[in-house]
């Protein structure tokens, strides 16, 4: 007898919305451009921290540390009452759309975006209401005023997952002052580069993450910026035990290594423009990228070429509304950037 009468599983569909991403089908490449987290890794401060873990820390129940909030709450200029700590960024949108996204509600995103939107939507049964966004021009927030009129919230990335597009400060504040409606914005690839005090409203739901700039994918832990009493309704939906101690313990040492966060957006930034400045010199288009993607147009023989090096890549399939000629492709070292730039250099 099938008790859950006959659903997917989480992980099935987790699986179909991240096809390509899952752990059991990972493999070994020359160099992996499916990645968008800090090519650099974690601080030597975040692997010192957990070598030097108490053993009772491990084998006791750990409530989220406090002092890990106000760290928070000071790199992100807010108050520790705006903040809602929770495992990974992802979770922290399943938690908002738990708590706000009622049946048939029509929910605004982006597309192309982040796969989990459409299966956070469909999860709640909410009615998918995406609004198309071309991925080699200028991102234009007057599409969400216009097509999110009549929608009951929206999510929006930024920068965006693929592209790498991003919107204004002014941009954002105007969007999340004039709708009425929640606004969640997913800014796990923002890298700390906006104000967030002036996107704080009572609409408003900031989502954060440790796993790209800082480097911890593999800890799971992100975190909620919103106004106190969201953060409140949120917390009554959480466990005080959310978060493991380890995943805590490298957070805070992430947070206190400011020359590793300098560091990584340096490299990631000229990286960045290094490969686009290369790319347009190939004449191959590509997303003018402010952050740790892009979406490159690269010939059926060109991704054929690179993949036969061992050059992993993500797909134009894997997100809904990019064509298989254009693929996502993450900032690596420059080691691996100079290969992929040099295979693609040979082809043509």
């Amino acid at each position: 007898m099938d008790v859950f009468g006959g659903r997917c599983s989480y992980r099935q569909v987790c699986h179909e919305s991240i096809e390509g991403h899952a752990p059991d089908e990972r493999k070994e490449f020359q160099a992996d451009f499916s990645l968008n987290e800090n090519p650099l890794g974690c601080s030597q401060k975040v692997l010192d921290a957990i070598r030097n873990i108490e053993r009772s820390k491990i084998i006791e129940y750990q409530p989220v540390d406090e002092r890990l909030i106000q760290k928070i709450a000071e790199f992100e200029c807010v108050r520790p009452d705006n903040i809602l700590v929770s495992a990974g960024s992802d979770t922290c949108l399943q938690l908002i759309s738990t708590a706000l996204f009622n049946n048939q509600a029509r929910i605004a995103y982006p597309k192309p975006s982040f796969p989990r939107y459409e299966f956070y939507i469909k999860r709640m049964n909410c009615r998918k209401k995406p609004v198309e966004f071309p991925v080699f021009e200028s991102r234009n927030i007057e599409r969400f005023h216009k097509s999110g009129q009549d929608s009951d919230a929206i999510i929006l990335d930024n920068p965006s997952n693929p592209t790498g597009l991003r919107f204004s400060q002014a941009e954002l504040e105007k969007l999340v002052s004039e709708k009425e409606k929640p606004v969640i914005l997913d800014m796990a690839l923002s890298g700390g580069t906006y104000d967030i005090p002036s996107l704080i409203k009572k609409n408003s739901f900031v989502i954060k993450s440790f796993s790209k700039y800082f480097g911890l994918p593999g800890m799971r832990i992100g975190y909620i910026i919103s106004a106190e009493e969201n953060i409140q309704k949120l917390k009554s939906l959480t466990s005080p035990f959310e978060i493991d101690y380890v995943a805590q313990k490298a957070a805070k040492a992430a947070l206190e290594d400011r020359e590793h966060i300098l560091k990584s957006r340096e490299h990631v930034s000229s990286e960045r423009e290094k490969i686009k400045s290369e790319l347009s010199q190939l004449s191959i288009k590509h997303s003018d990228s402010e952050s740790t993607n892009m979406v490159v147009k690269l010939p059926v023989e060109i991704q054929e070429k690179l993949i036969e090096e061992g050059i992993n890549l993500t797909k134009g399939k894997d997100y809904k509304g990019l064509p298989f000629i254009k693929v996502r492709i993450g900032i690596r070292t420059e080691e691996e950037n100079d290969l992929l730039l040099n295979i693609i250099r040979e082809v043509i």
